[in-house]
């Protein structure tokens, strides 16, 4: 039994669930076997791009699931209605009440109940209420493949006063305050969004601050350890109604440009800016995205690292936007649909790409005044946190002052393979060598000679690289054959293109 979804339910009776009713709201749902875990099995039982078409079928699957916590999982996040006996006897009698007074479940005339918002169990426990986002031009996202993605590739290190900006339902902000942030702070131009992300944070229990504004204005005067942004990305033709979370402009890419170079000024010394991205490209690449971040940072000092892939299609992203209009795929999503496309087309939009963009401030001790500007095309995102903590670890060095190189100690990186390029390496002065760093890892291909593996594999085994370079300079006679002062100086520029191709990682 369904019943279609109501538009944009009311937020201010969020405020009546007091500690112990989100205490006990969290018990029973655990209790319940509401988890993460099982909607991840669900989505998996039947994936797709289009809500609607998913819905029955994973609804199906979860009526014949045992745990009471499938029936939950109908309720808050599949559409689906429960009967009001049911609801009661799984949530408790007096938790079903605060709920209901709560307006987050409502009851209907067939003795159901169905849910007024979304309710997802995510990262390490947390459970965050967000809307539907069908539900209207304010809809507040809650967490999705995106943000699943940013979500895994936090530092392990806890991570100092932490900024989510564009928050939305504030699960990143959330889940860096259960990280141990000191500070963890979301910010939204949607009010509606900050209500609930408030709502979240009690929920939750965690002590995370959510303010109303636009971009980084509500933190004026701030710097922040770690930021991190999922920004709404898609073109909307002029004649669509706009969506707060789902607007990135006209082309699509504005909103989260300007983001990046708001980021940017409010990180602190040592800090770093993760922001996922989709952008248009007209296929001819002249003007590519790692252009267009350049121009809008200007002259902030940051270093940036993109990693991007092809991103969906502009059909499939017609298909996915026109659905939030017409969930039932009738005429209205035809003709939305339609609109996208034209509007794709008007502005030469042939492919998407998507993915990260890290934006860094170096810390001091390494800061030399230079910048690296890094783009990567990877296939898939296959890297976790600690593999891209660690690469980027390295690139503050490429870019660093001499005496922070030489004092780093670094390793070749467990992903890298060496692959012969025509003689034995071992047996042939000037042979060449291809060293490849493969998935999980993070890099590119290195082109390397008898001396450069040396060099690398001295490195690897020294407890510094200035004492792998004193060792090889007196063992080495191709090297010793240069000045010192020469061979000091290959040697680090060959150790900072290894880091730049993630071949060398510091540990």
């Amino acid at each position: 039994m369904t019943q279609q979804r109501p538009q944009a339910a009311p937020v201010d009776g969020l405020a009546r669930l007091d500690a112990a009713s989100c205490t006990e709201l969290r018990r029973q749902l655990a209790q319940a076997g509401f988890t993460a875990t099982l909607v991840a099995e669900a989505d998996g039982y039947f994936p797709g791009i289009l809500r609607g078409p998913r819905l029955p079928i994973i609804r199906w699957w979860l009526e014949h699931r045992p745990e009471p916590g499938a029936s939950l999982a109908r309720l808050f996040l599949y559409d689906d209605t429960l009967a009001t006996d049911t609801a009661r006897a799984i949530l408790t009698p007096a938790l079903f009440a605060r709920l209901v007074a709560a307006g987050v479940l409502a009851e209907t005339a067939e003795r159901s109940v169905r849910a007024a918002f979304l309710l997802h169990p995510w990262f390490d426990g947390l459970l965050v209420l967000a809307d539907n986002l069908g539900s209207g031009a304010d809809a507040v996202m809650g967490p999705g493949a995106g943000t699943d993605h940013l979500a895994g590739l936090l530092p392990a290190r806890p991570p100092g006063r932490a900024l989510d900006l564009g928050c939305g339902a504030g699960s990143l902000a959330l889940l860096a305050a259960r990280r141990g942030a000191t500070r963890s702070l979301g910010v939204d131009l949607n009010p509606r969004a900050i209500e609930i992300a408030n709502a979240n944070a009690r929920l939750n229990a965690l002590d995370a601050q959510f303010l109303v504004g636009d971009g980084v204005e509500p933190v004026k005067g701030e710097t922040f350890d770690l930021v991190l942004s999922q920004p709404p990305f898609v073109a909307r033709p002029a004649a669509q109604a706009p969506r707060t979370f789902l607007d990135g402009g006209a082309r699509g890419d504005e909103l989260p440009l300007r983001f990046m170079a708001e980021a940017a000024r409010v990180l602190g010394p040592g800090g770093r800016a993760m922001i996922l991205v989709q952008a248009p490209e007209d296929g001819a690449g002249a003007d590519t995205l790692m252009d267009r971040i350049q121009r809008a940072l200007g002259t902030t000092h940051a270093q940036v690292l993109s990693i991007v892939g092809k991103g969906p299609s502009p059909s499939t992203q017609a298909a996915v936007f026109a659905s939030f209009e017409d969930p039932e795929l009738g005429p209205r999503y035809a003709a939305v649909a339609r609109g996208y496309l034209d509007h794709f087309q008007a502005l030469g939009i042939r492919a998407m790409t998507g993915g990260l963009v890290v934006l860094s401030r170096p810390a001091p001790d390494v800061d030399s005044g230079r910048r690296y500007a890094l783009a990567l095309a990877v296939a898939r995102a296959y890297y976790d946190a600690a593999t891209l903590d660690q690469f980027l670890r390295g690139l503050d060095l490429v870019e660093g002052r001499a005496e922070a190189v030489e004092r780093a100690c670094l390793r070749i990186s467990a992903h890298a393979r060496i692959a012969q390029e025509g003689s034995e390496i071992a047996e042939t002065p000037g042979a060449q060598a291809i060293i490849r760093v493969v998935p999980p890892g993070i890099g590119t291909e290195l082109r390397a000679g008898l001396d450069d593996l040396r060099v690398l594999e001295a490195v690897d085994a020294a407890e510094s690289v200035g004492a792998a370079v004193d060792g090889l300079f007196r063992s080495t006679p191709t090297l010793a054959i240069r000045t010192p002062a020469a061979a000091r100086e290959e040697a680090l520029a060959l150790v900072r293109r290894a880091l730049l191709h993630g071949a060398l990682v510091q540990t």
